[in-house]
C-alpha cells in the first residue's frame, strides 16, 4: 500500500487544491486524515481514476466545444 500526501495527488494530477476538495465531497475519492493532514491511499486514486474516466474526458470534451463555439 502507498500512501500519498494531498501535495502529492495534486501534482500528480495536475489539480487543484479545491479540484481535490470536488472528489472528496461530491465524488467520493476515499481518503484519511491524520493531524489535521490528509492522505490518500494510491491504489484508491486509481480505482477511482477508472471509475471516473468517462466522466473526465466527457467533461473535457464539453469545455473544448464550449471554447470552440465562443
Amino acid at each position: 500500500m502507498r500512501i500519498i500526501t494531498e501535495q502529492e495527488l495534486r501534482q500528480l494530477l495536475k489539480i487543484s487544491r479545491s479540484t481535490v476538495h470536488r472528489y472528496k465531497t461530491r465524488m467520493g475519492l476515499p481518503f484519511m486524515k491524520v493531524a489535521g493532514k490528509t492522505f490518500f491511499n494510491m491504489e484508491d486514486v486509481e480505482v477511482f481514476l477508472k471509475e471516473y474516466s468517462s466522466h473526465f474526458v466527457k467533461n473535457l470534451t464539453n469545455d473544448r466545444n464550449k471554447r470552440e463555439n465562443v
